[in-house]
């Protein structure tokens, strides 16, 4: 049974929704550990602080942010806490735009929205008339620590909620070679049409592609 990650409420004009937030992916990659090839252990990463020449434990670390080279200042769990508090649980609605608008290059990660107890009759107005209107909704939201620019639309009559990179993360492509030289005549572009009709499939399924049902990952 799917567990949930967290709890939110989605909010627009005078409309609180309460839900909650599930992953929707599974990781099904094969993950490896380094292990001591004689004995065969598993083998402890260790944090070791570079001036003090010790082995640090938990307690005795804390955040740190840089302000400037080497210079950090300290950040404790509790006045990360303070600052979050309020904000942790608000997806406050700010904006509602075509679906088709957003570039796919922006998605980051998905999650699954449920409506919490009591919130199931507004969570199935706001998703059926997203459906209806075409529109998904832009939000901002701190999760796991990190103001995050999100997404919301309507999917399988019910709503998904996509992670979002905001557009300072995005890399100018126009700094990237694309060989603009080349000239392509239109014999070749014909041709290429042509293929790309024979290969062309009315729907998107992924479960149709040749790819390989896991990948390994070393930990």
């Amino acid at each position: 049974m799917a567990r949930s990650l967290g709890r939110g409420v989605v909010s627009f004009g005078l409309v609180s929704i309460p839900v909650e937030i599930y992953s929707a992916i599974e990781d099904h990659s094969i993950h490896f550990n380094m292990l001591h090839k004689p004995c065969g252990t598993r083998v402890r990463n260790q944090r070791i602080c570079p001036v003090c020449k010790v082995v640090l434990e938990q307690t005795g670390l804390v955040r740190g942010f840089e302000v400037t080279k080497g210079e950090y200042v300290q950040v404790t769990d509790e006045e990360l806490n303070s600052l979050k508090a309020e904000g942790d649980s608000a997806i406050a609605l700010e904006q509602f735009i075509p679906l088709e608008t957003v570039d796919p290059l922006f998605f980051e990660s998905s999650y699954y929205l449920a409506p919490d107890k009591g919130a199931a009759k507004p969570y199935q107005l706001l998703a059926e008339t997203m459906k209806k209107t075409g529109r998904a909704a832009l939000a901002q939201m701190i999760f796991h620590d990190k103001e995050s620019l999100v997404l919301l639309r309507p999917f399988k009559r019910g709503l998904l909620l996509h992670f979002l990179y905001f557009k300072n993360e995005i890399r100018d492509f126009s700094q990237i070679g694309k060989g603009e030289g080349e000239k392509v005549s239109s014999d070749e572009i014909d041709l290429a049409k042509n293929l790309m009709e024979q290969m062309t499939s009315a729907e998107f399924k992924p479960s149709t592609t040749k790819t390989n049902t896991a990948s390994a990952r070393m930990r």
